[in-house]
């Protein structure tokens, strides 16, 4: 399971249903005078389906503006953001490779 924010208040979450899922956090105001405690919603955006098995990591690029992902397949799936507001991602699906044999018996 993994969880990770981006500076633009998203938050990325993903685990063993193969989904990875954006919210949006938003930070509560509380009325000038109320008493009230301040606090945060969280806003369901939505799901980027990719993975054939659970994801294990999530991680949103420094700039906010893409999430590279990967789990136990073995893909590891980058994910760009064409709108921050609405999100729609162009998916670039990589599955790495074992190293050969002779390598792995030579570590």
């Amino acid at each position: 399971f993994s969880v990770d924010f981006n500076r633009h208040g998203e938050l990325a979450t993903a685990g063993a249903d193969k989904e990875i899922r954006l919210w949006r956090v938003v930070d509560k105001e509380a009325e000038e005078g109320s008493g009230e405690e301040t606090g945060s919603d969280v806003e369901y955006l939505c799901n980027l389906s990719a993975h054939s098995r659970t994801v294990n990591v999530v991680r949103f690029s420094p700039d906010g503006n893409a999430i590279a992902s990967a789990g136990d397949s073995g893909e590891v799936v980058m994910w760009r953001k064409h709108s921050l507001h609405k999100p729609r991602m162009a998916v670039i699906k990589r599955r790495l490779n074992a190293p050969p044999a002779s390598d792995a018996a030579a570590a």
